[in-house]
């Protein structure tokens, strides 16, 4: 299922939701070099092995900017994550600097590139 920014209350409940012990997490943004200026989020992605929800932050029809509550939301989600499943990522290096650069947090994940 596919959440707009504007839907991020319901995206928060709905991820809280997934049954599963293990959830994996993707980022989608405009490029990997996650320093450049015009770096931006495109979306956030988050399932378990049953069913995924997908939070469109920026696409070609919406632009926007998160504002700190929105930020504030989702880091308190990912630290809801990370005390209740195990978070895992494709290439942490990606993940990590992305969560860092966007929300300023220091994400806690496992990667299955190296598992």
């Amino acid at each position: 299922m596919v959440f707009n920014l504007d839907q991020l209350d319901d995206y928060i409940l709905a991820v809280k939701n997934l049954k599963g012990k293990f959830v994996s997490c993707d980022y989608e943004a405009s490029g990997l070099n996650t320093h450049e200026h015009s770096f931006c989020l495109a979306g956030i992605g988050i399932s378990d092995e049953e069913e995924g929800f997908y939070l469109i932050i920026n696409s070609l029809e919406s632009r926007n900017n998160l504002t700190e509550e929105q930020k504030e939301k989702i880091v308190s989600l990912f630290q809801w994550l990370e005390q209740n499943k195990v978070i895992l990522v494709y290439n942490q290096s990606y993940e990590i600097n992305v969560t860092k650069r966007i929300f300023n947090y220091d994400i806690k994940v496992q990667d299955v590139l190296v598992i």
